[in-house]
């Protein structure tokens, strides 16, 4: 794709455009009354196109067009030149900083990262830009949103998210005095935030009890439960909650996708947020995931709603706490490759929309809902 450069003349139209004003808010000359037919005024029209002319007002219409499809090919071509031109913003949560001088608020040169925050990079990210991570040790904790053209792109130059591997984890550490006892060796733990709630130990899925209250005596050594917004735990003998690396879902999803297009979010982990890991709200348009694990969520892995249209290539969902993939509204999901786990939750949770699964080499045909 080549663009060429623009270079926008200034060009006089106050007189035009005054007169043409006329014209289309209802201010109409009446060329049968003489005065005005045999007097019609001279308007000067400066730097058109490189010369000088004199239009009268029976012309302001063509002008006031003529005028309108100039703006309107210099927005068009820098559009163009800005999707063109995306950057690489590269983030590293160990060695990143967020201070940096890129929107030359302070004296001195111009620096674009490493950041430390993905939330950081995005807020000077530009249409058609990359965000490309750093794998480290170190899970990256935040919750992140892409909303609106800022952060879309086009079919020749999407926005993109690349994990490189790297870990978005929305867990966190239970509070040591929020655990009090039920009875026996039964545990009760409010989480400080509502919602979907997951337990994990040392970041491995614990087997969940189904149940109602009444039936809690039931739940085996090793087992919790999620009833009325508090999480129940029955730990191994001879231990306390205290005793064990416990984690819970703390934030709300991992990532957001709300009136975006053309955006590509690949190589990436999305683990322990207490709705979803991923979650295209709406108007998310021409989006593609691929190579994302999805796991240990409190409701689902994927979460496609709305009137968004999002594919889905050789990924994972699994472990997750009602769905591994939720299709909700007037939505379209297109699933290549992809491995729903139902180990913990039904593969798919249909609220609406509609999903094709692509074939697989070793499948014969596709499978429609």
């Amino acid at each position: 794709m080549t663009c060429a450069t623009f270079k926008r003349e200034e060009v006089n139209t106050e007189h035009v455009q005054s007169a043409a004003a006329n014209i289309f808010t209802g201010r109409r000359f009446d060329w049968n009354y003489p005065s005005q037919r045999n007097a019609t005024p001279k308007i000067p029209v400066r730097d058109v196109n490189g010369f000088t002319a004199s239009s009268s007002i029976r012309d302001a219409r063509i002008i006031y067009k003529m005028i309108n499809r100039i703006q309107a090919s210099a927005t068009l071509l820098i559009v163009c030149v800005t999707f063109a031109s995306g950057r690489e913003l590269v983030v590293d949560n160990v060695a990143g900083s967020d201070y940096q001088n890129d929107r030359g608020l302070v004296a001195g040169p111009a620096t674009f990262g490493p950041y430390r925050t993905i939330m950081r990079a995005l807020l000077v990210a530009q249409p058609g830009d990359s965000i490309i991570l750093t794998k480290t040790d170190v899970p990256y904790r935040e919750c992140i949103s892409l909303n609106g053209r800022q952060h879309s792109g086009t079919s020749l130059y999407p926005f993109q998210i690349i994990g490189n591997g790297a870990v978005l984890d929305g867990t966190t550490v239970p509070r040591r005095d929020g655990w009090e006892v039920v009875r026996d060796d039964l545990y009760r733990y409010l989480p400080p935030r509502p919602g979907y709630g997951q337990l994990f130990v040392g970041g491995n899925t614990m087997p969940r009890f189904i149940g109602e209250f009444d039936n809690l005596s039931a739940m085996s050594q090793g087992e919790w439960a999620h009833l009325d917004g508090l999480i129940y735990f029955r730990p191994p003998v001879g231990k306390s909650p205290l005793d064990l690396p416990l984690e819970i879902t703390s934030e709300a999803v991992g990532i957001t996708l709300y009136d975006v297009e053309h955006v590509v979010i690949s190589d990436l982990t999305v683990r322990g947020y207490r709705l979803d890991g991923i979650n295209a709200h709406d108007k998310a348009n021409e989006v593609q995931l691929i190579g994302i694990a999805a796991r240990q969520n409190g409701r689902s892995g994927f979460c496609v709603a709305g009137s968004s249209s999002v594919t889905i290539g050789a990924s994972l969902s699994e472990l997750n706490g009602m769905a591994q993939l939720l299709s909700e509204g007037e939505s379209h999901t297109i699933l290549a490759n992809v491995d729903l786990a139902d180990r913990t939750a039904p593969p798919i949770v249909d609220h609406g929309g509609k999903i094709m699964k692509l074939p697989n080499p070793a499948d014969d045909a596709n499978e429609v809902r």
